[in-house]
């Protein structure tokens, strides 16, 4: 194993744990934490030029804890993470939704 794949296990376990740690700590509900892991397996898998996951970068750029974000984040965790349609899917609403949130006054 290369030292660049040990340490992208090391910051994969890390990630983990934190993600983790804020569960227990009651900082992340349970479905939070599961789509966190699940995203970050997404991620580990090599989708990172997925569409999905430039979105998500666009929102969180544009993130203010508004009442879109809520829907946003409420509808990124039912995300199933196995159904390359369904990722899709998600990618296009997100989207879809930042425009209305660029439209907006």
């Amino acid at each position: 194993m290369s030292a660049n794949e040990i340490n992208q296990k090391k910051i994969y376990n890390e990630t983990a744990s934190v993600v983790t740690k804020l569960y227990y700590d009651k900082k992340l509900t349970e479905a939070e934490m599961l789509f966190l892991l699940n995203f970050l397996d997404f991620i580990w898998l090599d989708n990172k030029e997925n569409d999905l996951i430039s979105s998500i970068i666009e929102w969180l750029g544009l993130y203010k804890n508004s009442e879109l974000d809520e829907i946003i984040k409420e509808t990124l965790i039912t995300l199933d993470f196995n159904n390359e349609e369904s990722i899709k899917q998600m990618s296009n609403l997100v989207k879809e939704l930042l425009l209305n949130k660029n439209v907006q006054p």
